[in-house]
């Protein structure tokens, strides 16, 4: 996957709104036990994006389950020997809640997004949801990346946050 620009795009209310995940998956029940050789993810252009975060939706089944807000902005995990690279985010604006403390993030481990932790399904960031781990960046939590380049990049929260707003693991 790759050679992809995603432009001009405006959400609300979306809890992690750029999120690329570069995993393998068996895409249906009855698919075979076996998974393809990991191919690739390279080259990807985000630009004119923004994004408000403000609370998941009472309608929505996160809301009944009590899903946290505390979020990164921009989620993005490679796996290792797997990198995503030449990803560019270009004048985009995203804002969340925050609020996180030291106690929701310290000396949490993001689980790596491999068969054995997806349990053989979808990756998405439910998954650390229902495992109650809070990411430990508040805008941009990278890892096992290469070229990642920022160019008028603002994440902000509304509320004070203990996290550091860039965290950038194996990447650079």
């Amino acid at each position: 996957m790759g050679n992809m620009v995603f432009t001009g795009l405006t959400m609300q209310n979306v809890r992690v709104p750029l999120y690329m995940a570069f995993f393998q998956q068996r895409a249906c029940i009855d698919a075979p036990m076996e998974v393809e050789p990991m191919g690739s993810m390279k080259g990807f252009i985000f630009s004119n994006i923004t994004c408000k975060f403000e609370k998941v939706a009472e309608k929505c089944a996160a809301y009944k389950e009590k899903i946290t807000s505390k979020n990164s902005l921009i989620f993005i995990s490679g796996l290792p020997g797997h990198n995503i690279e030449d990803v560019l985010f270009q004048n985009v604006f995203l804002e969340t809640n925050g609020g996180a403390i030291k106690k929701d993030f310290e000396n949490v481990e993001v689980p790596e997004l491999d068969l054995k932790y997806l349990n053989d399904w979808w990756a998405g960031i439910y998954t650390y949801d229902r495992d109650s781990i809070v990411v430990p960046a508040s805008g941009i939590y990278a890892r096992h990346i290469r070229g990642l380049k920022l160019d008028n990049v603002i994440t902000s929260t509304r509320n004070p946050d203990e996290r550091l707003p860039i965290v950038i693991v194996d990447g650079n």
